[in-house]
């Protein structure tokens, strides 16, 4: 099945960059992955109050299925704020190695409100402006309204991409840190197996000479 066409709202957020993917790769089968990111995430319970005061609380949360997980950075104290950022993953697997493709994005619903609900009010005030009789109202006032609402509007599209640019660093980084673990666990496993082999072996020539 080919894979259908993006739609206009999908290209306009991947040329603003309110949106970012990027691909991993491990040695983990699908099951080990999925197995060792639930050791190391919580299960998202909805809202919780003093979070962000929490130490033991881990770092992300979410919830993981057999094709897939989603999180979500906790909230964390003198941190940005980037919690409105979703992430979501699909894993491709082989009998060699997995391919962990993450994206890093916002709920559709969630920025069509907020633009919606700005140009709304702003709209609003313009119209008030220009046709209810407030006095003497300034002749520049209208254009002090637009220059406004597009200083707002600018400074949230920034906000939510820089959202979108340390939410990426910090979710590559917690995945790469868990493959790294992983590895080293691997090769810790197999040095201490090496390790009683040997013993095993010298005991058994030991024994032989006796």
């Amino acid at each position: 099945m080919r894979p259908s066409a993006p739609t206009t709202y999908q290209r306009i957020i991947k040329r603003l960059k309110l949106e970012n993917e990027f691909s991993l790769t491990t040695d983990l089968d699908k099951t080990a992955f999925l197995s060792l990111l639930k050791d190391n995430i919580d299960e998202d319970t909805g809202p919780q109050f003093f979070e962000s005061l929490n130490p033991r609380l881990k770092p992300y949360k979410g919830s993981i299925t057999t094709s897939g997980f989603k999180l979500k950075r906790r909230r964390r104290a003198f941190e940005s704020n980037n919690e409105m950022a979703r992430i979501t993953g699909t894993l491709k697997s082989d009998l060699r190695h997995t391919e962990v493709t993450t994206h890093i994005g916002y709920p559709e619903f969630t920025l069509k409100a907020i633009s919606g609900l700005m140009l709304l009010v702003y709209t609003v005030v313009l119209g008030v402006v220009l046709t209810v009789d407030l006095g003497e109202t300034p002749v520049w006032m209208p254009l002090l309204i637009v220059g406004h609402f597009f200083l707002i509007f600018g400074i949230l599209f920034f906000v939510l991409r820089y959202q979108i640019k340390t939410s990426t660093k910090k979710v590559r980084r917690f995945l790469t840190e868990l493959f790294e673990h992983s590895s080293a666990g691997q090769e810790g496993s197999e040095t201490s197996t090496d390790t009683s082999e040997r013993l095993e072996l010298k005991r058994k020539e030991r024994l032989f000479r006796r």
